[in-house]
């Protein structure tokens, strides 16, 4: 399971993301709808570590990607915008 937990993300003074947190089990489908500028592509880079959180964690079944790297390497995010 992925879990988000408080994730939080401040770009040139600017708060993007401010505290999300949700569960994405095995199995499950989910989407992200919003508006541009809303800060999509800013959770999913800091998700993925392209960002360096300001505050919360990500992990894999339990496992923090800032306390087992070897767990980054089961998420990805492709961008469309360097694709």
């Amino acid at each position: 399971m992925l879990r988000v937990n408080k994730l939080s993300k401040t770009i040139d003074h600017r708060a993007i993301i401010e505290d999300i947190s949700f569960d994405w089990r095995p199995g499950e489908i989910v989407g992200l709808v919003g508006r541009n500028g809303v800060g999509k592509t800013t959770l999913f880079r800091t998700m993925t570590n392209q960002y360096i959180a300001d505050q919360g964690s990500v992990a894999i079944d339990d496992q923090k990607f800032t306390d087992v790297p070897a767990v980054q390497r089961q998420l990805f995010f492709i961008d469309t915008q360097y694709n």
